[in-house]
């Protein structure tokens, strides 16, 4: 029986760009990326990773893995 991995996929490019965001701090470059042509197997719109993006930036688990991993800003 096949497996449709197309949500498995967008959730692998979304979570490359919250890592690149939360290891560099920097919105603007992590945007960058996002607008780069997508070569990955299923193509994720540049609006929904923006949108991904964003939700990841002011929510709690984003705040939360900063604190762990020593990089919060106090």
């Amino acid at each position: 029986q096949a497996v449709n991995t197309k949500s498995f996929l967008e959730g692998m490019e979304h979570t490359a760009l919250r890592t690149g965001y939360l290891l560099t701090g920097d919105i603007d470059l992590a945007l960058a990326m996002a607008k780069q042509p997508d070569s990955a197997a299923i193509p994720v719109a540049f609006a929904a990773k923006l949108k991904e993006l964003l939700m990841f930036a002011v929510s709690e688990e984003h705040f939360e893995l900063r604190q762990r991993l020593g990089i919060a800003i106090v």
